[in-house]
Formats: structure tokens, sequence, C-alpha cells
């Protein structure tokens, strides 16, 4: 799933095709849940999943934003899991051209992307909607620009009220719903435990962005 950048009070798809990229949000959603649905002719069932929200600049797509030019962006949700058949690891080990190996996956933590280039490709829906449909390495040699836009990494195991407020409404009212959230609001000071992360490998290949 993806967004739309702003254009002058309207909403603008990115383009489809593409893109050099550099991620500028991960973003902690907490445990979502999700209502029971039809697809493909086959019944999936309610659940509730830890979801997050990862956002990437596009280096090249320019908008206008409150009068000055700036890349466009776009974010795709993850289910927070790292097994075989989960997108978010699909995606990761595309990105990094390499597979994890089970240690790294067992001290991954999703925060590591932020900063991280890469080559995104956008299709758009029947409707028109800009959809991240792949993630990719960016090619060797390739120069990436310095990010425009702040890296905005939110964490709901290590809560920031400033950081909270970077982010836009309508995902706050999103991450408000989980009860990793309301759990931190309540009085009672109880935190629950964030999910998918842990203790960072040392990493020393240079050819792998995170």
């Amino acid at each position: 799933m993806g967004t739309v950048a702003r254009d002058s009070g309207d909403y603008t798809p990115a383009p489809a095709g593409t893109h050099l990229a550099i991620c500028v949000g991960v973003t902690d959603l907490g445990t979502q849940h999700n209502e029971a649905f039809s697809y493909e002719g086959k019944s999936i069932p309610a659940s509730d999943k830890p979801q997050i929200l990862v956002t990437f600049e596009l280096v090249t797509e320019l908008i206008d934003m409150d009068g000055e030019m700036k890349p466009m962006t776009i974010s795709k949700f993850f289910n927070l899991f790292l097994n075989e058949k989960a997108s978010l690891r699909k995606d990761l080990e595309s990105w990094r051209s390499r597979q994890f190996t089970q240690e790294e996956l067992q001290g991954f933590d999703v925060q590591k992307v932020l900063g991280a280039p890469c080559m995104v490709g956008i299709t758009h829906t029947d409707r028109g909607k800009a959809k991240i449909t792949s993630i990719s390495a960016v090619v060797k040699g390739m120069v990436v620009p310095e990010h425009v836009h702040p890296l905005i990494g939110f964490s709901l195991d290590d809560y920031n009220q400033e950081t909270f407020d970077q982010i836009s409404e309508g995902i706050q009212k999103i991450i408000a719903k989980s009860p990793e959230y309301q759990a931190l609001m309540n009085p009672s000071g109880f935190r629950t435990q964030a999910t998918g992360s842990g203790g960072e490998p040392d990493f020393t290949d240079d050819d792998i962005p995170f």
C-alpha cells in the first residue's frame, strides 16, 4: 500500500516506474486489528498483527511543498514478521542483495534501514493510486545524494513524544488504536515489549546498506 504526495492541495500519485529512493521513515504502528475479508475467492479471517510503515523519499521526483520543491515520498505498510513467507523479509533481502542468516534474523532491528538508499518500483492501481511493488539494491557506483526530508524513526518500545508529533495526524490515529500505545498512555505505566526488534549484531560488510 502506497501513499501519495500533496501538490497544492491535491494528491498527486508518485509516477510509475523504478526510482532511486532513500528510506526516511520507519514507524512502529503497534499491533493492528485486521477485519475479515475475501481475497481471490478465499476467506481471510480477522487477525491482530504488529505492523510498521516504511517511508521513502523519491530522489528525482520533485513536487511543490509549501512553495518549495522537495522530493515526493511514498510509503508501504508491512506486517512485522521475518519468516520465510513474510513480505517484509522478501523486500529486505532484495534490498540488501542477499538473504539473512539465522543469526542476523535473531538480532535484526528494522530501524536500521532508516537512511539507507534503494531502488523502489512503483505501479498504479485501477484507481490511480501509487503502490510500491518492489524494493531492491542501488546499482553499484550510483551516486546517492543526501536526503531532504528529515529521518523519522518511531518505536513504541522507546516512545518519544517529540518524534510522535512529527508523524502525520492520520498515522498518529492508527498508532493510537494499538494496545501498545494505549498501555503507554495508561497511568499505570504498563509497557509491552516491542515486536521484531532486539540487539544489533556487528555487521562489517560495506556493500550491505543495513
